[in-house]
């Protein structure tokens, strides 16, 4: 994301010139992600209007000349998780540093599956948005939060440590167990999916 520091300091100083093609351009660019973070940390009652206020704060963030040190995307990312918490919403963003999936015993069907090819899943079976978000949401609050930073918003490592106070260190320790459990919940959504279908 190099090229994307320039681009932000262009967006912020375009967006505080009043310019809607600016936030316009960077609301298509950031707000799935926004949306998927919002709806990945939330408790079971949603979101509520949290991405829409993250928007509204980096948007006054920026009216104000504040520009955001780890970029644009991070901060209305890190404005989500404020919002999220300040509702009461937050998915309690814990300060986990193994998963027990880690040590998985050796007559665990998972056992060693990091070793091997994973079996494939049934030809022409893809996983459905629904089940994309419950693997992720089976994925511990702190590991989830990294994953969605790291993998889907390709924040780099300051950038993730600045939303969610982890640093490099253990940010690959949560992020390669947060890996591991989402591979094993969505394979098993997909198959149980697969076998309910079948």
């Amino acid at each position: 994301m190099p090229g994307d520091e320039a681009a932000d300091l262009e967006a912020g100083r375009r967006i505080r010139a009043g310019d809607v093609a600016a936030l316009d351009a960077l609301l298509r660019r950031d707000h799935p992600v926004v949306d998927l973070l919002a709806r990945a940390l939330a408790l079971d009652a949603g979101p509520g209007d949290s991405a829409a206020r993250a928007w509204e704060r980096l948007v006054a963030d920026l009216s104000a000349g504040r520009r955001p040190e780890a970029g644009l995307r991070a901060a209305v990312l890190g404005h989500v998780v404020d919002v999220l918490d300040e509702d009461g919403l937050l998915d309690t963003v814990g300060r986990e540093t193994v998963w027990p999936g880690t040590f998985l015993g050796e007559d665990d069907p998972w056992a060693g599956w990091w070793d091997e090819e994973p079996p494939a899943w049934p030809p022409g079976l893809t996983p459905e948005p629904g089940q994309v978000l419950a693997a992720l949401r089976a994925v511990p609050p702190g590991p989830r939060l990294l994953l969605v930073l790291r993998d889907v918003a390709a924040l780099r490592e300051d950038q993730a440590e600045t939303v969610s106070g982890y640093g490099r260190k253990e940010q690959e320790v949560l992020l390669e167990s947060a890996r591991e459990s989402y591979v094993v919940a969505l394979d098993v959504a997909v198959r149980e999916g697969a076998h309910a279908r079948g």
